[in-house]
């Protein structure tokens, strides 16, 4: 995902918390919507395949329709649609907010996820929705999990589902969270304790890529003082990378390695968590995180269960070339650096183009390998990076070596 599009989905996010609290008669009326829909029927337990390429793609039907859309499954928002997807669908929607060039419809509508029919499932249209890769419709939202329990299988990339807890097998084992519904829409809100010290709340977000994304609020002066080597830093500058701003805007993203993160009866010890000081929101708990176990969530006893794999690699460790890149308009840059790294020492900027990478001209360069050059997977290799005026050799290393 790209910073634009990072940026993009925390202004909905904030949109949608906005939306959903505010004291006017058409957003209260979609907010008292939130818990309304039912299940019409389902022939429980129910299991069906989900895509995880980096985020969690599934199919659905809406209104009643023959065809299967693919949609983003997102715990951190109610179900989200595009306008493409209403027209297509053929939905029946009220004007919720209009302001400036943005718009925001409401409604619910009957739906359709393999053998569960939902009634009365209510929904958000907008544009600003996860709508900029062409298979995607949008978002099937956590109202659609309300009053049953769901069960995320990362290692076979199955969802199952039930409304008893006897259809699950993965439970023994398991670490137990509990968690407090977030008002009707219902995203789970859990307590973690960092170092023993800090106790705050966190959303469960499969919207979230991060392992623990905290926001400003978080106050990491305490961290830098008694261990100024547990807090590295990478930057954004928007400028450099062709937007057309008067003046530089760096965004800047803390990376904080903490002693201990406590998550119900769960301790990680050395866990790297994220903070960029411009998020506003709430603290995030992400697929970075949930991704490592068969995550159970009960909606009806408000009960998270996390089963670790037997053969899982470490979760906490996060690795860097230094820089990570994307193509912008159709050309390969530099999006992100390490503050004191190795690129910032060989004088790389945000923006600047690269012509290949081992050997492989820029527009040979397919999405999968700009993603494992910006992953966190750890793996002692090198790569040589040609710029415009000189090649550099980058050596993957973990962040806080």
């Amino acid at each position: 995902m790209t910073k634009r599009k990072i940026i993009s989905f925390f202004v909905l996010s904030i949109l949608v918390a906005v939306i959903s609290s505010c004291a006017l008669v058409r957003q209260r009326k979609f907010k008292n919507s939130l818990d309304k829909s039912t299940i019409s029927s389902a022939t429980f337990p129910v299991s069906f395949k989900f895509t995880f390429d980096k985020w969690i793609f599934l199919k659905a039907k809406l209104n009643n329709s023959s065809v299967a859309q693919t949609f983003f499954l997102d715990t951190g928002s109610p179900c989200t649609y595009c306008f493409k997807t209403k027209d297509s669908a053929d939905l029946q929607s009220k004007k919720l907010l209009r302001f400036g060039g943005l718009s925001f419809d409401y409604g619910a509508s009957t739906a359709e996820i393999a053998n569960i029919k939902y009634n009365n499932l209510a929904y958000l249209v907008s544009d600003l929705a996860y709508c900029w890769e062409k298979y995607n419709s949008g978002y099937i939202g956590v109202n659609a999990m309300q009053n049953s329990i769901w069960e995320f299988n990362f290692q076979d990339t199955t969802i199952r589902v039930s409304d008893t807890l006897t259809d699950f097998q993965n439970l023994t084992g398991a670490y137990k969270v509990r968690f407090k519904p977030l008002s009707k829409q219902q995203t789970p809100v859990v307590k973690i304790a960092i170092n023993n010290i800090d106790t705050i709340t966190a959303l469960i977000d499969t919207g979230n890529d991060k392992f623990l994304q905290l926001n400003s609020k978080f106050d990491i002066k305490s961290i830098k003082q008694s261990c100024p080597d547990c807090i590295r830093t990478s930057y954004y500058n928007i400028n450099q990378m062709g937007e057309h701003v008067k003046r530089d805007s760096i965004i800047e993203t803390n990376f904080i390695k903490a002693n201990s993160i406590k998550i119900g009866n769960l301790e990680l010890t050395d866990a790297v968590l994220n903070q960029t000081p411009i998020y506003k929101g709430k603290n995030l708990i992400g697929l970075g995180f949930l991704k490592n176990f068969i995550v159970t969530i009960d909606w009806k006893q408000f009960v998270i269960y996390l089963k670790p794999f037997a053969n899982k690699q470490s979760i906490t460790k996060k690795t860097t070339y230094s820089f990570k890149c994307d193509k912008i308009y159709k050309v390969l840059k530099v999006t992100e650096i390490f503050r004191n790294d190795i690129a910032e020492k060989e004088g790389v900027k945000c923006g600047d183009e690269i012509l290949k990478i081992n050997g492989v001209a820029a527009q040979d360069i397919d999405q999968n390998i700009i993603d494992s050059i910006n992953s966190d997977i750890s793996a002692d290799k090198e790569i040589a990076v040609q710029f415009k005026t000189k090649e550099v050799r980058f050596k993957r290393h973990d962040i806080f070596n």
